[in-house]
């Protein structure tokens, strides 16, 4: 199985690094939590970086290396160069200036993309989960690493500079996190979609605005399961313009419903939790979870539109809902059942990468 060996390196150095201490104790409203250092997570996430770099160019990465290939060297050609793109000239920036120093060297590009991917994953989830270990494995069991450290490369660029200014977000610096924003549609347009959806998430969770948003999106879900092609006139003039239609000519017929119900997993435990979650007044858990509402409004039009296209916005808001598992986890269940549950979760979600996987 592709990838598996980093499931063994996650339960083989947990256990290690578990028994070191290699963590900072602090108390988040009277309960004492311990974070990783930069130490110990980074050694935990090395191997997911070392296959996003040095592993098979697989999937997308072919392509990001040819086209890594033809970027320019002088200022005037790259001018020209940009000249001609309609998106993404960000991301040939990125490109040129890591050829300035490395040439043609491919794997140099690799290493510098995965380290831009990997810095901002590992700073946020062990400065915000209550448990790196089980948020990591989450990360991983769900295959985002390899659906988009070895795949879409230059959106989860975009992805993981909105994730950054998480702590901006959480004190309400709107104009800087929008500032990010725009940088990073520079990198991949999609990124746009995110501006009003950091105003949506701000506020108490599951509140009107994201309420609101699962019932748009439940009803744009009926309306596009009649008319596919209606979703083709919101991207007119767009590089993805036709796109939906396209791709369901050639058999994308929208996210498997099963990645549904495991979106929906973190926002049933904070439904359970509502009441809790409202008097802790943490904004960092209220954000989390309006983003794993989000996400799954994103999933369900996804699901009767295009997995390939519609299913990549999700990423950028299910990786909050790997923030808030293990703290979900530890309110809705006694001390005594959170081991099992614990267990469970890792053996079904273990199950859901199989699946993703096409093993099973």
């Amino acid at each position: 199985m592709f990838g598996g060996y980093i499931f063994i390196w996650l339960i083989f150095a947990g256990i290690v690094l578990k028994q070191t201490k290699l963590f900072n104790i602090e108390y988040i409203n009277g309960m004492k939590v311990k974070r990783w250092n930069w130490i110990s997570a980074t050694i935990l996430f090395f191997p997911i970086f070392w296959l996003a770099c040095m592993g098979p160019a697989i999937n997308d990465i072919p392509e990001y290396l040819r086209a890594y290939k033809i970027i320019p060297l002088t200022v005037s050609d790259l001018a020209i160069y940009l000249s001609t793109m309609d998106s993404g000239q960000g991301f040939a920036i990125i490109e040129w200036l890591i050829k300035l120093v490395f040439g043609n060297n491919l794997t140099a590009f690799r290493v510098i993309i995965a380290i831009i991917h990997s810095v901002p994953v590992i700073l946020i989830f062990k400065k915000y989960s209550e448990s790196y270990w089980v948020t990591m494995y989450l990360f991983v069991a769900s295959a985002t690493h390899i659906g988009w450290m070895m795949n879409g490369l230059r959106q989860f660029i975009a992805v993981v500079m909105i994730l950054a200014v998480l702590p901006l977000m959480i004190k309400k610096k709107h104009i800087p996190v929008l500032i990010v924003v725009l940088l990073a549609s520079t990198i991949h347009i999609s990124a746009l979609f995110m501006i009003p959806i950091v105003f949506i998430v701000q506020g108490s969770a599951g509140n009107k605005k994201t309420m609101g948003f699962i019932a748009l999106a439940i009803v744009v879900m009926f309306i596009l399961s009649k008319n596919p092609a209606l979703a083709d006139m919101f991207l007119e003039g767009t590089e993805y313009e036709g796109a939906l239609t396209e791709m369901q000519r050639m058999g994308d017929d929208g996210v498997n419903p099963i990645r549904v119900l495991v979106s929906v997993v973190p926002v049933f435990l904070a439904f359970l939790q509502r009441k809790r979650i409202e008097r802790e007044e943490n904004r960092v858990i209220h954000i989390c979870v309006n983003m794993s509402v989000i996400t799954v409004g994103l999933n369900l039009v996804a699901m009767v539109t295009s997995g390939i296209l519609m299913g990549r916005m999700a990423i950028y808001t299910s990786l909050y809902s790997f923030i808030i598992m293990p703290y979900l986890i530890r309110n809705a269940f006694t001390k005594d059942s959170q081991k099992l549950v614990n267990i469970l979760m890792i053996v079904l979600y273990f199950i859901y990468y199989c699946f993703e996987m096409g093993v099973l």
